[in-house]
């Protein structure tokens, strides 16, 4: 696993998907993140999205909402991420996600007595795919970017899942283009 997310990282770089993403990241850190709209403007993402979620998920300790990703996520940032998990995803032996539907993702998770805001977008592999992940609460394929704050910065975790395979597989890129293996620290 290791040596394919190397392979990821080479091809990345190669490619200039991490320069490209860094330069989004580092032009977006300049201006503050849109709030109470439908657009994302020159902004990452849609802090408290307008629009109207076309499905949600809720439980006593977590809210999802989901709504198309177009207008509420920087546009550079979904090709990016999607050719980013795309790479991973064939490097895995593994289906490339498509790029549309891209569905953004919000909402909380009480953990330990506290609440965690999540931001996130999910990409699917084909669209029962994504209809047993959005509509049935089954993923059982697909790929997804969430959005998160360690040690005082934003990072984006990408995460690869294939249960047939019994496999699941992240990175992680900050925002001045570092790409490593596994889990955001």
């Amino acid at each position: 696993m290791m040596s394919q997310a190397v392979n990821v990282v080479r091809q990345a770089k190669r490619l200039g998907w991490v320069v490209m993403v860094s330069l989004a990241l580092a032009a977006s850190m300049l201006m503050p993140v849109s709030a109470n709209t439908d657009e994302v403007g020159e902004g990452l993402f849609v802090v408290e999205p307008a629009r109207v979620p076309f499905h949600e998920k809720r439980s006593a300790s977590s809210l999802t909402q989901f709504r198309h990703c177009e207008g509420l996520v920087n546009a550079s940032l979904i090709t990016s991420f999607h050719q980013l998990l795309s790479s991973l995803s064939t490097n895995l032996g593994i289906q490339p996600p498509m790029q549309a539907p891209c569905h953004y993702t919000t909402g909380y998770l009480e953990i330990f007595g506290s609440r965690v805001d999540t931001y996130g977008w999910r990409y699917y592999i084909n669209q029962q795919s994504m209809n047993d992940c959005v509509y049935r609460d089954h993923c059982t394929d697909f790929r997804s970017v969430n959005v998160m704050v360690k040690g005082g910065e934003l990072k984006f975790q990408m995460m690869v899942t294939n249960l047939d395979r019994r496999l699941t597989e992240y990175m992680c890129i900050d925002t001045r283009g570092n790409l490593t293996q596994g889990h955001c620290e």
